[in-house]
């Protein structure tokens, strides 16, 4: 069954075909036959149309038809075929609003809507009604093309005298509707598919040349790339050999950052001995006028032990710095984050910075926000960046006063150190945290300094997940400031170790007479027991482990205290020894000032 036996079955179910009035049933069957046969004998949409509109002419005693159709945004309804229609109507009336308009009413609405009054009639467009009126125009029927139930257009027939529509008529036009609203979306349908050939058609052509002109290029480039290949073969070769001279190379690097590593480890563990047994004699002549017997150093001796206690220090300082940045860049420095209380730390190291004051008129000050939390960090390299900032903000200094405060940040602590010192220029603050940088070779020349501090300070901030910051007025002064994460567990230690030790058993009750079991490398016995018993501790040697066991199970000591030992096999048999498991140990504490403290807190 073709198309338009289809479109006849369709009509011959319409209810108006069992209606009275043969002659009116026959009219309005060949008129609906007549469209049928015009439009679906031409498939273009533009001749469809135009057919059409003829064949409407011929039905109705019309003076005017034209055919609207939707846009593809179906807000206005743009003009395809017309007839009778004048320029001055055609002007204002080719596109019409689907909104406030009556064409557009009849698709909303998907009916016929009439007007005989077209005067009084507000449902036409004024500009449309009043061209139409100017013609002599009195009624308007506008009826919807339908597809599938759907307006996608309308039909508009202009009469002179009043037509009223019989049911007939009515069924009639909306079965015309429905036919040119199948044969318009046939039209549109086959125009599409003849697009797509058509493209369809250019893109194969295109691939056809396309496919030549690869061929061309793939029989002209063969011999190309018989020759690329050749040479690709050979620059494979040597980077095959290149790599492997690299991967060498950069095996021999890594066993030399290893050594170097190593070697700066040993060096340090050399170096620092003998350095701490020279600012432990340093000390002892400045600090204690016993040793010779009662006698006070003449002034110019106490100048020149001073200077040594100052440069060795300054050097203990370097290669501690040396050693860390080592650690750092072979990823080997390890951290003991645990939760910290900082106001302890921060608090120690102002008492600890107050002897590099000397005598210069500046005020230290603390503000530490009241019941700071716990951070999560390693104590010792905190106090070590503490104290890093407050001796370079004492060092750049002359008067006036360094703040130490603390503050809660959302989830971090801020800890900053704000000077009133010299200051430091805008454009040198991007540079000031690169290693070896120094701010100013007069500076420098002036205050010394290897660069290092700062560096090794902000690595050691960002490796405890915190980040380090400066701003700076020239001339007024800088404020250094780290972060620190807030510890997730906030349960206060019933007492904490003492900074800068490890501590493996409780603290032991007060004793009466406090003594202690020194166990240390020869190189720094002597300087360590007269370093204690000037502090008013009784000191025993241990020449070697199974000599510190047999003194631990006879004398049961308060604290014992090792220096430099690597030998702890013995700790693991005091441990589980039941009379001296309760002993406390402090191991290995090189700041001499801190050593003595950390002491006095664990007899105390």
């Amino acid at each position: 069954m073709n198309t338009s036996d289809r479109l006849r079955e369709e009509i011959n179910r319409t209810p108006w075909i069992h209606e009275s009035g043969v002659e009116a049933r026959a009219k309005s069957l060949a008129t609906i036959n007549a469209i049928a046969d015009a439009v679906y004998r031409h498939l273009d949409l533009a001749t469809l149309v135009e057919q059409a509109v003829e064949v409407l002419a011929e039905y109705i005693p019309v003076k005017s038809v034209a055919l609207f159709t939707l846009n593809d945004a179906d807000s206005y309804l743009n003009i395809v075929a017309w007839r009778g229609f004048s320029e001055a109507t055609l002007k204002v009336g080719s596109r019409l609003p689907v909104t406030g308009s009556l064409t557009g009413f009849t698709v909303t609405c998907c009916d016929i809507v009439t007007t005989y009054d077209l005067a009084h009639n507000e449902q036409l467009e004024p500009r449309v009604k009043q061209a139409l009126l100017e013609e002599g125009v009195t009624g308007c029927i506008s009826f919807p093309l339908l597809f599938k139930g759907q307006a996608i257009g309308a039909a508009n027939l202009i009469f002179e005298d009043t037509h009223i529509l019989t049911p007939l008529e009515r069924e009639t036009l909306l079965a015309i509707g429905k036919t040119i609203g199948l044969a318009m979306m046939n039209a549109r349908h086959v125009s599409q598919i003849e697009a797509e050939i058509h493209e369809r058609r250019q893109v194969e052509a295109e691939l056809v040349r396309h496919r030549e002109h690869l061929e061309e290029l793939v029989n002209a480039r063969t011999s190309e790339l018989e020759d690329a290949n050749a040479q690709l073969r050979e620059l494979i070769a040597e980077r095959d050999t290149a790599l492997k001279k690299l991967a060498a190379a950069q095996q021999h690097a890594e066993q030399m950052s290893e050594a170097k590593t190593v070697f700066l480890s040993n060096m340090s563990h050399e170096l620092r001995t003998p350095l701490n047994v020279i600012i432990g004699y340093a000390s002892s002549m400045l600090n204690n006028s016993a040793i010779y017997e009662g006698h006070t150093l003449p002034d110019i001796y106490r100048k020149d032990i001073q200077i040594v206690l100052d440069n060795t220090n300054y050097l203990l300082r370097l290669i501690t710095d040396i050693l860390d940045l080592s650690k750092i860049e072979a990823g080997k420095l390890e951290l003991r984050l645990a939760g910290v209380d900082l106001a302890d730390i921060l608090n120690d190291v102002l008492t600890s910075s107050t002897p590099l004051l000397r005598d210069k008129p500046i005020e230290l000050r603390s503000q530490l926000a009241d019941a700071l939390p716990l951070a999560w960090a390693d104590p010792l390299r905190v106090r070590q960046i503490v104290l890093n900032l407050m001796s370079n903000a004492i060092k750049f200094t002359k008067a006036g006063h360094i703040t130490l405060s603390a503050e809660v940040e959302q989830n971090n602590i801020r800890v900053s150190i704000t000077d009133t010192g010299i200051g430091i220029p805008t454009q040198r603050l991007s540079t000031l945290f690169e290693r070896f940088h120094q701010d100013d070779s007069d500076l420098h020349r002036r205050y010394g300094g290897t660069g290092l501090g700062l560096n090794i300070s902000q690595q050691l901030t960002r490796m405890q997940g915190g980040q380090m910051s400066v701003t700076s007025i020239l001339g007024e002064g800088s404020v250094f400031s780290f972060t620190l994460p807030i510890a997730q567990n906030q349960s206060r230690p019933a007492a904490a170790p003492a900074r800068g030790a490890v501590s493996i058993f409780q603290v032991p009750e007060p004793a009466e007479s406090p003594f202690i079991l020194l166990m240390a490398e020869r190189s720094a016995q002597d300087a360590l027991r007269q370093l204690l018993e000037q502090r008013g501790y009784q000191v025993l040697l241990a020449e070697h482990a199974q000599h510190a066991y047999e003194m631990v199970v006879s004398l049961a000591p308060d604290l014992i205290v090792l220096w430099q030992v690597k030998d702890s096999d013995w700790l693991l048999k005091m441990r589980h020894s039941a009379e001296s498991q309760h002993i406390p140990v402090l191991v290995g504490v090189e700041d001499a000032d801190q050593f003595v403290r950390d002491i006095a807190h664990r007899v105390r």
